[in-house]
């Protein structure tokens, strides 16, 4: 995120993602503050948003959250 022109990321407060990927002969870091806040303009952010919106399926993590979220209002 740090590297991409012209992004300003003045938000004080949210979740930032950090994606690691490694191979044998590559080593990968990602690290994103709001991604969902940025993907409209840059296509790295919609990328990340993509990622996690993959990983929240494949683990159920939505459906953890939501619950999480009822028990909280109760």
């Amino acid at each position: 995120m740090d590297k991409i022109n012209r992004l300003v990321d003045n938000w004080a407060d949210g979740t930032t993602y950090i994606v690691e990927v490694a191979t044998p002969t590559m080593y990968r870091f990602y690290r994103y503050h709001l991604p969902e806040e940025f993907s409209n303009e840059f296509q790295q952010a919609q990328q990340m948003v993509n990622i996690v919106s993959a990983v929240e399926e494949t683990f159920m993590l939505k459906k953890q959250r939501k619950k999480q979220e009822r028990l909280l209002r109760k």
